[in-house]
């Protein structure tokens, strides 16, 4: 920091002072003051403040001179101490004291502490109110440029040029400086000559060596000076200055302009990348079309590749000219899915023709696992009829339904007369479809179906489109072909012009009842609830759906949300509300809440009079009743249907039922009774003897076995010996297992092997124990009654006895004792069917334990035994690969995938074509790898999960061959096509990884380009914005 001088006048005043101090005496204010001034100009400011700061309390006359310099000197002291009020200390004094001669200084001076603390925006602020007329000439120049710098800093350009263009007129010590900020004032403008002629003195001066180089080459590059640029920038090149790095991107650029490609690419790659540098997309764009153009294809597809997740021209540009590398490089597929990323711009128009007329027609070539190719050459023709591909387009078109479609059931004149012309396809279409009506409304729905499709192969008429779809479906509907119908609807539904027909509704009703027809409820529940949220209140159709959406829920035991429904299908008040009405009791039958069923039934004769469920309602209440331990009011209910539907369905069973209360609740006699006049009423009947049979029990729990034989005697279709009476507790359990009544089974099982351990039937006694635990989900008490059939010598029941433990400790998890137990049955097998049980058995449980050359072991023996036919076959080598893929027996697993692969259709072929490609991937054979991919999503393009699979395969395969384009475009039409959770999620994890490590540093300084040049001379015309990055030194 300069020392401050004392203005004349105060020297002078102050000289005088001394003059006539010393003549008479010293003045102490004055003495102070000087040695305060003194401190100050010594730079020894903390001094001179506090020296200041004192002589201020001083009795100092106001607005004089010594009170004015005091203040002024104290805050300036303040301010090259920096203290926090410093400004403010000045500030007050330019407040104090506005006419000062010091007023401009002491401005400067705020000017200054701003500029020095970088708080340019304050800076200007002062700079603006200093009178520049009252600076010492000395200090103007530094004024100057330090306001011209603070403009420079807040943006202020145009005032900031100007300032420092007048220190470079004037030539004074801050010249160079302002060359510098004036140079780079020109270049952010553009004005790229003035800039260039400053930068240039400077560098002819050896001033700014290091910043100033990479600005004039930008300047030569942006006025495509690119021979000036080489000239210039090659003696910066052969520098290690890292500043200079960023010279060999713009050199090789330049090189490129000039179409000297081999000397592009060694300075792309020996010099820029070399230094380890990473090139941003525009970088490799002219990378990869040096290599194109030097006909090195496969170096020139490795940089368009590193061009990913761009979305703008140069995408679309670099994707084109990837697609012919591949093409040249022989690789159609990977050609196709180039073509198809370029398709999807619209930046160059002539490119989105290119590219999707070459996409199109290589679906035709390699098909397309995500649409038709048909359908691709039709959107071809649709988005492009102009295009001078359409006749070529065209030939494809029909080629290709000639070649995928059965064209036996054409229409013989339309093909007779050729249907490459448009007019003759929408005539085709629309025949055939009213062809296909009249066969509809003649019942021949087959023949329908075929004229439908006909109808379906040119797209022209969307009305028709829609009509055809929606038609088939209801032909195959009407041949219960629910699973086609189904996809038939949803083709309707997603034509274009469906939602504006009366059909649509229909569709979606129809749909939910094709998927009711196939009892896929969860399906059906989904569609009806779709149909119900489109539909009107008035439509008609409404109540029925909420009564199947109700039936839907039943049947997948979602009761609350069934009762739910019926009740809303009856608000409606349907023809079928009592059907509804009915199904809420039975819903809480289900549930177990038997008050309610009463409830909902009570009144239901009264409220239904008419109804067809009232004799069901009466049978519903009377069970109800039983579960509710109120026998008199279910013999009620029971009887009631006698009285008021004596030909009901119900009648007999209703009978028993009655008999049976009466058992129940120990009436014995009175179900006697019962029984008695059923066997009456129903002689020689199933009926009959179930009914003789509950009364035998009646008869044994009344101790009179006697009655029952003198009555059985009577009767003439009933045999009867007395060894029978001692096995009566045994028929009895016997029966209620018969009967499906398997609690009461289990329950009078149980108590026939206590009363009678060593009874005739003990052995099948204890296995109905345990078939009837079985059935009451009692698996514990199962498997003991099991085990103790399996203790006696073998019998008739020993092979179902072990196989039922056998599968029940394979349900339990317990694959070793469940192991015993296949091996127990392996020995005792007697056919061939349960032999292949117990291997097969053995297998699984090998397989669960990890085993698995066990396993193979077992699947190789049944393999071998000759006794496997030919489904079988199929099915054992499918678990064999498995087995073997899990044992890492790579050789194995391939060699019965293979034969999977050659003996299977469907989603086992699809299972092992992926492994196949999997394991060609494990070995390195990545080529094999993709192969077997294209051939599965040729012929197996239904099979979505595993398809799926595959690809995430693929797209592993392309990264390891470093084509960073095809796997991430792989992965991304699998994010948009798939469904599956497991493989969409593998897909986008996978991508993450390959553009976290391809997009791991940062982006370099983007430079423009201006135009480029693709196949066939086809000229595209870019804009891209430059953003050059400039550090500012600062004085």
């Amino acid at each position: 920091m300069k020392r401050s001088v004392i203005p004349g006048f105060l020297l002078t005043f102050f000289i005088l002072h001394g003059v006539y101090a010393q003549q008479v005496q010293v003045d102490p204010l004055t003495e102070t003051f000087q040695l305060a001034l003194e401190q100050y100009n010594s730079a020894s400011y903390a001094a001179a403040y506090q020296s200041f700061l004192e002589l201020e309390k001083e009795d100092i006359a106001p607005h004089s001179m010594m009170a004015i310099h005091t203040h002024y000197y104290k805050s300036l002291s303040a301010m090259q101490l920096f203290h926090n009020d410093a400004v403010q200390l000045m500030m007050g004094f330019l407040e104090t004291y506005p006419n000062s001669t010091l007023y401009d200084e002491a401005s400067k001076r705020i000017a200054d502490y701003y500029y020095q603390k970088r708080d340019y925006k304050n800076a200007v602020f002062y700079y603006e109110t200093v009178d520049i007329g009252q600076l010492r000439k000395k200090d103007i120049s530094k004024y100057k440029f330090q306001y011209a710098y603070s403009l420079f800093e807040i943006g202020e350009m145009k005032s900031a040029a100007s300032f420092f263009y007048d220190l470079i007129s004037k030539g004074d010590d801050y010249k160079n400086q302002a060359s510098y900020y004036f140079g780079y004032i020109a270049y952010t403008d553009g004005n790229y000559a003035t800039a260039k002629q400053y930068f240039l003195e400077l560098l002819e001066q050896a001033m700014y060596v290091d910043e100033l180089p990479i600005f004039v080459v930008q300047i030569y590059h942006h006025q495509k000076a690119y021979e000036e640029l080489i000239e210039f920038a090659l003696p910066y090149s052969y520098q290690s200055n890292p500043a200079h790095y960023e010279m060999y991107k713009l050199i090789a650029e330049a090189y490129y302009h000039l179409k000297d490609y081999e000397a592009a690419v060694s300075f792309f790659q020996d010099k820029y990348l070399a230094s380890g540098a990473k090139l941003e997309s525009m970088g490799y764009y002219l990378l990869g079309q040096a290599y194109y153009r030097m006909k090195e294809f496969s170096l020139a597809s490795t940089a368009f590749n590193k061009i990913i997740e761009a979305e703008d021209s140069l995408a679309q540009n670099a994707s084109y000219y990837l697609a012919d590398c591949y093409l040249e490089l022989g690789d159609k597929r990977s050609a196709q899915n180039a073509f198809e990323s370029a398709s999807y711009f619209d930046f160059n128009p002539s490119i989105t023709e290119h590219a999707n007329f070459n996409f199109a027609k290589l679906c035709y070539e390699l098909g397309y696992p995500y649409n038709d190719p048909t359908m691709i050459l039709q959107d071809f023709i649709n988005n492009f009829p102009d295009s001078e591909y359409i006749d070529e387009t065209y030939s494809y078109l029909v080629n290709a339904f000639l070649t995928h479609k059965d064209y036996v059931r054409a229409i013989k004149s339309m093909e007779e007369n050729g249907l490459q012309n448009i007019r003759l396809q929408q005539a085709y279409q629309e025949v055939s479809y009213y062809r296909a009506v009249q066969l509809f409304n003649d019942g021949n729905f087959h023949d329908a179906i075929v004229h439908f499709d006909k109808a379906l192969v040119y797209a022209h008429n969307q009305t028709y489109e829609a009509l055809s779809y929606f038609w088939k479906a209801e032909s195959q509907y009407r041949l219960e072909a629910y699973k086609e119908s189904i996809a038939s609807y949803s083709n309707f539904q997603n034509a274009v012009l469906a939602t504006t027909m009366p059909e649509f509704e229909v569709a979606s009703y129809n749909v939910a009842y094709a998927h009711f027809k196939q009892w896929d409820f969860a399906a059906s529940l989904k569609a009806f609830e779709t149909y119900v949220g489109n539909a009107s209140d008035t439509d008609v159709r409404l109540h029925d759906a909420y009564a199947r959406m109700g039936d839907s829920h039943y049947m997948l035991k979602a009761y609350k949300k069934a009762i739910a429904d019926y009740e809303r299908a009856i608000d409606l008040w349907g023809v079928d509300a009592d059907y509804s009405a009915y199904q809420i009791a039975l819903a809480y039958q289900q549930m177990e809440n038997y008050d309610k069923v009463v409830e909902r039934l009570l009144n239901f004769s009264t409220d239904f009079s008419n109804s067809t469920y009232r004799d069901d309602a009466l049978y519903r209440m009377g069970e109800a009743y039983v579960k509710l331990k109120q026998p008199d009011e279910a013999i009620a209910m029971f009887a009631s249907i006698q009285t008021q539907f004596p030909n009901s369905a119900y009648l007999a069973d209703a009978k028993m039922k009655i008999g049976l209360v009466l058992y129940n609740t120990d009436r014995y006699a009175e179900s006697i009774d019962v029984f008695k006049a059923l066997v009456s009423d129903y002689p020689a009947t199933s009926i009959a003897r179930e009914a003789i049979s509950n009364a035998r029990s009646a008869y044994v729990d009344l101790g009179d076995v006697q009655s029952y034989a003198d009555w059985v005697e009577t009767l003439s279709f009933v045999n009867i010996s007395a060894s029978e009476l001692d096995s009566t507790a045994y028929e009895s359990a016997e029966l209620q297992y018969l009967k499906n009544n398997f609690g009461k089974a289990f329950t009078g099982f149980q108590s026939y092997v206590k009363s009678y351990p060593d009874g005739l039937f003990k052995q099948s006694a204890h296995y109905y124990l345990a078939q009837s635990a079985l059935e009451i989900d009692s698996t514990d008490h199962a498997l003991a009654a099991f085990e103790v059939v399996n203790s006696f010598h073998p019998n008739a029941f020993t092979l179902s006895a072990l196989k039922q433990t056998a599968l029940l400790y394979q349900q339990k998890e317990m694959y070793n004792k469940a192991l015993n137990k296949y091996m127990k049955i392996d020995d005792l097998a007697e056919t061939v069917e349960m032999q292949l049980f117990a291997k097969q058995g053995l297998m699984a449980c090998y397989f669960e334990l990890a085993e698995y050359a066990d396993a193979i072991t077992q699947a190789e023996l049944v393999l071998n035994s000759g006794r496997a036919d030919e489904s079988l076959v199929l099915e054992l080598n499918t678990f064999v690969a498995r087995a073997a893929f899990l044992d890492l027996n790579r050789d194995l697993a391939a060699e019965k995938y293979r034969y999977v692969d050659n003996a299977s259709q469907g989603e086992l072929k699809a299972e092992a074509m992926y492994h196949l490609a999997y394991l060609a991937f494990y070995e390195g054979d990545y080529e094999l790898s993709k192969q077997i991919v294209f051939e599965q999503s040729r012929l197996l393009p239904l099979y979505k999960k595993w398809l799926g699979k595959s690809f995430i395969v693929l797209a592993k395969n392309y990264w390891e061959e470093e084509d960073v384009f095809q796997a991430t475009h792989t992965l991304d039409q699998l994010i948009i096509n798939i469904d599956d959770s497991e493989v969409l999620q593998q897909a986008r994890s996978l991508k993450a990884g390959i553009l976290a490590k391809e997009l791991g540093l940062a982006a370099d300084l983007s430079l423009g380009l201006d135009s480029l040049i693709i196949l066939d001379s086809l000229p595209i015309t870019d804009s891209i914005s430059t953003n050059d990055t400039l550090n500012i030194s600062e004085d």
